[in-house]
């Protein structure tokens, strides 16, 4: 699931964790630990090492990270929406729409967030800067691109809120991680008609920046659905993407 190295200063450790499909009889504490159940939404990072709180969100993040992507023509832009989810069983969505204004933006998130029937059980990214947050407190978090993140020193909004940041390199990723990230994008893993002028790192350099970054990582740029496991075998939780689930195709 993922691989965590965290270094408390006065030691270094390093957590493989695993998912397991099934098992069989009952778990045992080979040192004395306790071993209970717990379901991940009751896991409270202060209960736990600081390095655990990756692991924490791992745990609750699905596979698939999706992103929004361009309305041809006239199209509505919440219509698309709205049909894209007809036809997938996402849990998490990043609202990504530079082709709107301002207003159009607010209009759609508002729509988006709103206590509806349509859009049940799917936590909601918005995309900018930290007034996003202020604007749409309802939203699950925040996903700042890289040009946003590298003005902060800190984390710029509060814990209740997922913070995503768009890494490209080893740098930006740890820049991330002194934001203290819930998770991050990498990429482009591959060649992308969305950004054809940005260069593919390729599976094995994403793989070496994965296993150097102590939080959740999602593979970006290039990648369907039937990228998903090769994502999880360098590491990853997964794939981020707008090509996999959005209707139409995305302009070059």
């Amino acid at each position: 699931m993922i691989g965590i190295r965290h270094d408390y200063g006065d030691k270094r450790v390093f957590l493989d964790v695993w998912e397991a499909a099934g098992c069989e009889g009952e778990p045992e504490g080979k040192e004395g630990q306790l071993v209970e159940w717990r379901d991940p939404l009751d896991l409270a990072d202060q209960d736990f090492p600081a390095a655990n709180r990756p692991i924490i969100r791992a745990l609750r993040l699905p596979r698939r990270y999706a992103i929004t992507g361009r309305v041809d023509g006239q199209g509505d832009y919440l219509q698309t929406l709205k049909r894209a989810l007809t036809n997938s069983s996402l849990r998490l969505c990043l609202l990504r729409a530079p082709d709107l204004n301002r207003e159009q933006y607010h209009q759609l998130v508002s729509a988006a967030i709103s206590p509806a029937g349509w859009n049940q059980g799917v936590q909601w990214m918005v995309h900018g800067d930290v007034s996003r947050m202020q604007e749409f407190p309802e939203a699950a978090g925040l996903h700042m691109p890289w040009r946003e993140a590298r003005m902060h020193t800190a984390r710029p909004i509060d814990d209740r809120y997922l913070l995503a940041v768009s890494c490209h390199s080893a740098e930006e990723i740890e820049h991330a991680v002194r934001l203290e990230a819930d998770f991050i994008t990498l990429g482009p893993v591959k060649p992308t008609s969305s950004h054809p002028d940005a260069a593919a790192m390729g599976s094995d350099e994403f793989r070496v920046l994965v296993a150097r970054a102590p939080l959740v990582v999602y593979g970006l740029g290039g990648l369907g659905a039937d990228d998903e496991h090769e994502m999880m075998a360098c590491g990853a939780q997964g794939i981020a993407g707008i090509s996999y689930w959005w209707p139409g195709r995305e302009p070059k």
